[in-house]
């Protein structure tokens, strides 16, 4: 099952711990994009473009500094005006989105066993132990990540079972 409400992810830039992703916000909101910019878990910067603009700057201030999963937690399910959804709750979908799309591709590279793969090993760890991975699990079961999502790392053994080994 796939999410009306699902934001498309436009753009991933990565330049050492500093990664830059663009969303296309779903058609039931006022923004119509979404850039943030993530160092390792936390968000240094939100830019929306178009919607409310004193609210979306000021949502964009105070999410300066926040963890995702602390975002994800306050922001999803806002909605507005009986929608379904809002910028604060596109903003909580995008970011489970993005890291989702990290954490895979860790995933990914630790499975394939490459050289240096191993580095992979504690970021997944942590995402595990956290109570992120579980809070993305059951965003997935609940069928609000996008259909064509690559989403090995959520099987629920898959990182276990490749974590234990």
């Amino acid at each position: 099952m796939s999410d009306e409400f699902s934001p498309i992810l436009l753009a991933e830039e990565k330049d050492g711990a500093v990664r830059k992703v663009a969303f296309q916000t779903c058609p039931a909101v006022c923004s119509e994009r979404i850039d943030v910019t993530l160092e390792g878990d936390t968000v240094r910067q939100v830019q929306y473009t178009r919607g409310c603009h004193g609210n979306t700057q000021g949502i964009a201030a105070l999410c300066e500094g926040m963890t995702v999963q602390d975002l994800i937690d306050r922001l999803g399910g806002i909605d507005c005006h009986g929608r379904g959804t809002s910028c604060p709750d596109q903003l909580a979908r995008s970011l489970r989105i993005a890291r989702v799309v990290e954490m895979e591709r860790r995933f990914e590279t630790l499975c394939g066993g490459l050289p240096g793969s191993e580095q992979e090993r504690p970021a997944l760890q942590e995402y595990m132990d956290s109570g992120a991975w579980l809070s993305d699990f059951e965003a997935d079961e609940r069928g609000e990540l996008p259909a064509d999502l690559k989403r090995g790392v959520l099987s629920e053994d898959g990182l276990y079972n490749l974590l234990q080994s």
